[in-house]
């Protein structure tokens, strides 16, 4: 039995001030305990054996996302704490640290139960704690979901950008240097006696070689490409072309040999030929340069636009959207996470826009199919593949499935996937609103289903969709009833 004192104490607790004389019953199994200052009464990740009452003393309640602690309450006498892991079956969601020295008052989980049936004051305030401090708990969560969400985005954005800025970098660095080597040879064919009266033929020539050079083609394996090198040497060379083992890689990689040549120098003066090659090297290299960067920049282009798409920031939330091209931004956005693994796609071509909340639905996507990249990968696992299926299953309904080939998940864990705060990762990895966060806004938002099936080496995550979304549906028939 607990000391007068400290009884007296938990009375002015405003978890038990409406309780009566008679109901010290609700103490009879509680215990006493102390803490010196600076140790914990839980700890993140480990179960917790008991339900505590704060006498005096003060506590913080923290998280440690990586090496980031952040701080989700502080408690003082009076306060009570560990209620959500008890009543949900959790190990501990966070940390809680004594700031002071701390005398509590703990209920073991029998204890605890017995509370709530035999004080019902007490449980109604325990109850309405729990219900406030799980959304205010998810609800950070939720938060840090996201910004942890837009912290990969940005960091996979900022490396598949990095490429292509680089790339037209170094392209714009060479352009000048390579403009200016093709002035001087144009001056100097100005001032070639050889030369005079062929600029419309170079025009004209450069103008074959140039549409040569942005042909289709097929690449050279390198002996090809190195026997064709030296064989237009040789060619050059016995013209009297200076340097043409410089010259020869710009030839032959925009599909101009030996037979192009040969086909196209009768067209010049034979004493010409030595000088108007340079000449059209420099303009070759120029044309290959542009389209260089011109590529860059349309990459550039291409993965702004895939985060538009991807964030839906210009679009009403609910829209009609292409399913399949909100799997592909995903993808694409997902590159730097999925290096290392096979995708494969298996769209059924049937399937027609779907209204709904698409920029949602990529959010589902993104954690299913980096989830199923880390599963695999964390392993090292070389045979990594991941299968993106939809079908089309009746008139009114769409099914995608998410496929890997990775460990699967314990049947001892499956039936507890969405449960909030539930993860499988390391402590301070994972925040376990990931896959509740997918199962609202599939059931929630969208009135449709989300499944696991799982077993070593296949796990499958199956979202089933209506079409039109239950809102929306709403909506259509609102108006239409408005307009009869």
């Amino acid at each position: 039995m607990l000391p007068p004192e400290t009884l007296e104490s938990l009375r002015h607790c405003e978890l038990f001030t409406n309780l009566g004389e008679a109901e010290t019953i609700c103490f009879a199994d509680a215990v006493e305990a102390h803490y010196p200052k600076g140790s914990f009464l839980i700890r993140e990740g480990q179960p917790v054996q008991s339900f505590r009452v704060l006498v005096s003393g003060d506590i913080r309640v923290f998280k440690r996302y990586g090496d980031q602690e952040v701080v989700l309450a502080s408690q003082s006498a009076g306060g009570f704490f560990g209620e959500i892991p008890i009543l949900l079956g959790l190990d501990a969601p966070a940390d809680a640290l004594a700031l002071t020295d701390v005398h509590a008052v703990e209920f073991d989980r029998a204890a605890f139960f017995k509370m709530l049936r035999t004080c019902e004051p007490a449980a109604t305030r325990i109850l309405r704690a729990l219900a406030s401090r799980i959304r205010g708990v998810e609800g950070f969560n939720a938060q840090r979901e996201k910004l942890a969400s837009l912290g990969t985005l940005a960091a996979g954005m900022a490396h598949e950008l990095n490429n292509p800025i680089a790339a037209a970098r170094r392209a714009i660095s060479s352009l000048g240097e390579t403009m200016q080597r093709w002035r001087e040879l144009s001056l100097e064919i100005s001032l070639d006696s050889a030369a005079v009266g062929c600029w419309p033929t170079l025009q004209e020539l450069e103008r074959d070689a140039v549409a040569a050079a942005r042909a289709p083609r097929g690449e050279l394996d390198p002996i090809a490409r190195s026997d064709a090198e030296d064989a237009l040497m040789d060619w050059m060379d016995a013209r009297g072309v200076e340097e043409s083992w410089k010259l020869a890689p710009t030839f032959v990689g925009s599909g101009l040999g030996v037979e192009w040549m040969e086909a196209n120098a009768s067209r010049l003066p034979a004493d010409a030929v030595c000088c108007i090659l340079p000449w059209l090297e420099a303009g070759l290299a120029v044309d290959a340069i542009l389209r260089e960067a011109d590529e860059a920049t349309g990459r550039v282009a291409d993965l702004v636009k895939s985060i538009k798409s991807y964030s839906h920031m210009d679009r009403q939330p609910r829209q009609r959207a292409d399913l399949h091209e909100g799997i592909e931004t995903t993808l694409k956005i997902l590159a730097h996470k999925l290096r290392g693994v096979e995708v494969v796609r298996a769209f059924d071509p049937r399937i027609p826009q779907i209204v709904g909340y698409p920029g949602e639905l990529n959010q589902v996507w993104t954690n299913l199919a980096a989830n199923a990249a880390e599963a695999m990968l964390a392993r090292g696992q070389t045979d990594a593949r991941l299968t993106i299926r939809t079908e089309l299953e009746d008139e009114g309904h769409v099914c995608v499935t998410i496929e890997d080939n990775g460990p699967g998940i314990p049947p001892e864990l499956q039936s507890r996937i969405f449960d909030p705060f539930f993860t499988t990762k390391p402590v301070g990895e994972g925040t376990g609103l990931g896959l509740v966060i997918c199962h609202r806004i599939v059931a929630d938002r969208h009135g449709g289903e989300i499944e696991l099936t799982s077993e070593p080496g296949r796990t499958c995550f199956h979202v089933r969709l209506p079409l039109i979304a239950p809102a929306e549906r709403r909506a259509q028939e609102g108006e239409a009833r408005a307009m009869a």
